[in-house]
């Protein structure tokens, strides 16, 4: 994907819908807000379909493998769905790293909102 994104909808999705992606989806929704950006956003899982992908213009994955398998069941959208950043995502084994994880996804996400300003 050559350039900055253009997206006026973002759908976040991790492992299982229940931790990284909705953090995502509530730092995104507020970043949106405060910069007067109006993008939806919504959270899910693994677990999505073909329909629940086609309504996002946007598929933002944690890890790489999460990309690739969306990408692989839904060969069809492969384009709309990459990586939140060149890292993986995942949540912490220990307590302690939450704080660190937290900044760097809103770091992801305050980057993401740099590049759908870029018009």
């Amino acid at each position: 994907m050559g350039g900055p994104l253009r997206a006026d909808s973002v759908l976040f999705v991790c492992a299982d819908g229940a931790a990284l992606s909705p953090v995502c989806r509530d730092f995104f929704a507020c970043e949106c807000a405060r910069r007067g950006l109006n993008v939806a956003s919504a959270s899910a899982g693994l677990d999505v379909t073909a329909e629940l992908l086609g309504r996002y213009d946007a598929v933002l994955c944690m890890t790489l493998e999460q990309a690739d398998s969306l990408a692989e069941r839904f060969p069809e959208q492969e384009e709309k769905i990459m990586c939140l950043g060149a890292r993986d995502y995942k949540a912490p084994r220990l307590k302690s790293g939450w704080p660190k994880l937290m900044r760097s996804l809103k770091d992801e996400i305050d980057a993401l909102c740099d590049e759908l300003e870029e018009e």
